[in-house]
């Protein structure tokens, strides 16, 4: 049985990327790589990751701080997104109940990260719920959805 979830999830994957793949694009063979052994020794971030190779997790966040910030937003985005919509796909399939023991929360944090400097770009007046007034500085938005207990970003 485990066997055969590992097949359909890669299955699921060369499906998803086929486009990639049949291109010879480096990244979607790294990613398909990074999501089946991630699906087999239960590793879903670089800190899991780095504990099960035995490393410092520095060595990992030194190489991912490397990627550029769209090598970054795809992979995660081909990721996480694919890992979301199985889960949600398998869970819907099943009773009221099942579905309500899954525990499916999407948290959204909206905050601002103060800056002074005029000559920034992408600041503007927000209001900050720490400063209780408006602010000046930049917005993120940050979401969360959690299934079973694994968060993913």
């Amino acid at each position: 049985m485990f066997k055969l979830a590992i097949n359909q999830i890669i299955r699921n994957c060369f499906i998803r990327f086929a486009k990639e793949f049949r291109q010879g694009k480096k990244d979607a063979f790294e990613l398909i790589m990074v999501l089946a052994i991630g699906h087999i020794y239960g590793c879903y971030n670089p800190k899991q990751w780095a504990d099960y190779l035995g490393i410092k997790p520095d060595k990992i966040y030194q190489q991912i701080n490397q990627w550029s910030l769209y090598k970054l937003k795809r992979t995660l985005l081909q990721m996480m997104v694919s890992v979301a919509a199985q889960n949600i796909q398998q869970i819907r399939t099943k009773s009221r109940a099942t579905q309500s023991r899954a525990n499916l929360t999407l948290a959204i944090d909206d905050s601002v990260i103060d800056r002074a400097g005029n000559r920034l770009r992408c600041t503007w007046s927000w209001y900050s719920g720490r400063w209780k007034t408006v602010v000046t500085g930049q917005n993120l938005l940050g979401i969360i959805l959690t299934i079973n207990g694994k968060p993913l970003p």
